[in-house]
């Protein structure tokens, strides 16, 4: 499987951060898109479960 992990927000409450305080970073949501086709430079490089390369 080939995936993206999309980190939005501040902080994550497993890992502390002394510069950001925890009521200034009350929300974080983690995204795991579907990926069926990635490319780079427009080269595919993985598609349908298969790595290309």
């Amino acid at each position: 499987m080939c995936g993206v992990h999309l980190s939005l927000g501040a902080k994550h409450g497993s890992y502390n951060k002394p510069q950001i305080s925890k009521s200034a970073a009350r929300y974080h949501v983690d995204v795991f898109p579907l990926t069926e086709t990635v490319t780079l430079d427009d080269e595919v490089i993985y598609r349908d479960g298969v790595w290309q390369i």
